[in-house]
């Protein structure tokens, strides 16, 4: 084989490489984009199925252990927002800009006080970060479900109006 024949071979070699892994590369954008479609389905399915149970309709076990959770996380974030809102109005608003920067995972993540000490935990601290002090571990409880004063149908956290009658939630 002549010297030019193992050129034209390389070539061909390094030709067919590149042309794979172009079709690789093509090949997992086409699987991500297939990914993002599948977990845009789920999370469709998953505010389908949420909003059921805020109608009040009989969901699968499961998922009412979900909506559960869903419902104490959402009730977090108010208790949070409403700390924050009490905060500002303690300091007059001088730092507003300072809370923003915080992001709403570290107030989420605080869930629980030492009993100790009484210094703010991770949600899922075994033990305390300020005095070493061992924290029981317990379920948390989703808090009891809210019920329109007009038809009685649940309501969702932070729902303003009751989706089965329309009034407006108090």
């Amino acid at each position: 084989m002549s010297f030019f024949d193992k050129i034209g071979d390389y070539a061909r070699t390094l030709g067919d490489r590149t042309n794979d892994a172009l079709e690789i590369g093509r090949l997992n954008m086409r699987i991500n984009s297939e990914n993002s479609t599948v977990s845009e389905r789920m999370r469709q399915l998953g505010a389908l199925l949420y909003e059921k149970y805020c109608s009040g309709e009989p969901v699968d076990e499961s998922a009412l252990t979900i909506c559960q959770q869903i419902d104490l996380h959402k009730q977090l974030i108010q208790d949070a927002e409403a700390e924050i809102a009490r905060i500002r109005a303690e300091n007059g608003g001088e730092k507003a800009g300072q809370e923003e920067a915080f992001s709403g995972r570290a107030a989420a993540e605080q869930t629980a006080v030492c009993p100790k000490c009484g210094a703010a935990l991770a949600a899922h601290a075994r033990f305390c970060s300020a005095c070493g002090a061992e924290v029981e571990q317990a379920e948390p409880q989703p808090p009891t479900q809210r019920r329109c004063a007009a038809c009685g149908a649940p309501l969702c956290a932070g729902a303003k109006f009751c989706p089965t009658c329309g009034s407006q939630a108090q």
